[in-house]
């Protein structure tokens, strides 16, 4: 069994829908325990999601390579895209305080990401947003 998983998936919601299932498949395949395969699903599903709402400034077709590795006791997630230069380390704290209807939209999906990442490595090469999150894999 191969243990990364390569992916290049255009900038729609419909990819979306095809991205979970794969990635499942894979860290299940690879004896990856339930909730780490729901955090790096969700982890994943936040990045895209956010790449294909705002990196883009056209109407254009762009492709998000999406990349995941097994490690010792780590899944390492790389996502890369050549929208706008967004690093997610600089993003502001999400508002949690307060009731629904009071909060600042938006933040949530960043936060996420942050508190879920052993680790959360940005950084802009030849034009493309790259951004490595590590998610430790508890022993089983």
């Amino acid at each position: 069994m191969a243990d990364e998983l390569a992916l290049e998936l255009p900038n729609d919601f419909e990819s979306l829908s095809r991205l979970s299932p794969t990635v499942r498949g894979f860290l299940d395949r690879g004896s990856v325990p339930p909730d780490t395969i729901y955090t790096v699903a969700l982890i994943l599903e936040e990045l895209v999601t956010n790449i294909i709402r705002h990196a883009y400034v056209d109407d254009a077709a762009h492709e998000i390579s999406v990349r995941l590795s097994l490690e010792p006791r780590t899944v390492v997630i790389r996502v890369e895209d050549d929208g706008r230069e967004f690093d997610p380390r600089e993003a502001p704290p999400a508002d949690l305080g307060g009731d629904l209807d009071s909060r600042q939209p938006g933040g949530l999906g960043v936060h996420l990401v942050r508190e879920f990442a052993e680790s959360l490595d940005y950084r802009r090469s030849d034009g493309r947003n790259v951004v490595e999150v590590r998610i430790a894999v508890p022993a089983s």
